[in-house]
């Protein structure tokens, strides 16, 4: 999957669960964007209606002469698609002082805390902190068991994309396997 989306043909999206979607149809999960020059910039902060106008003309000599990208929104990206560094940062660290307040903290708990952001984007944090050794992802497997098994620690084993974080409700959650974050 990692291959697929590094390059780009799939695109890692979603809200409460991660789903991977084929290039022909990621319109919908885009947004069409171009970037602006710093002078533009500086011209767009201006309050003055002349330079407005100036601006305005500018970005429609653009759109036309340029060609757009399109950008996944998150909380980090700005609306030109340029990375927000001291914003991500700023939520790693976050996220990081969160789990190093709770060791051993599930995913639910970290979901629950920062409700502000979509799990997903939450979990793409929680991979930048795992890829940089702050933390690990682990998922705890749990044995199929009746009344008559033997009782048995669950299996632990590295969390992947793939495994499934499905959200129903904020109260509930229904893990298909149980994801915990370990420092």
């Amino acid at each position: 999957m990692r291959i697929l989306t590094e390059n780009y043909m799939l695109l890692r999206a979603g809200i409460a669960e991660i789903i991977f979607i084929h290039n022909e149809f990621s319109s919908t999960w885009l947004v069409e964007t171009f970037h602006l020059s710093p002078q533009e910039n500086c011209i767009l902060e201006a309050s003055g209606k002349d330079q407005l106008q100036r601006l305005k003309q500018k970005i429609e000599s653009r759109i036309r002469g340029t060609k757009q990208k399109k950008v996944q929104l998150m909380p980090w990206i700005r609306i030109n698609g340029t990375l927000n560094r001291p914003l991500l940062e700023k939520w790693l660290t976050c996220v990081l002082s969160y789990c190093l307040d709770f060791p051993s903290c599930s995913l639910l708990n970290v979901f629950e805390k920062f409700h502000l952001v979509k799990p997903v984007e939450l979990y793409f944090l929680l991979e930048i902190l795992e890829h940089l050794n702050c933390l690990k992802i682990i998922c705890n497997v749990k044995p199929t068991t009746n009344l008559l098994s033997t009782p048995t620690q669950p299996d632990t084993r590295p969390a992947t994309v793939l495994d499934n974080f499905k959200i129903c409700t904020p109260r509930f959650i229904l893990f298909q396997r149980h994801v915990w974050v370990f420092i």
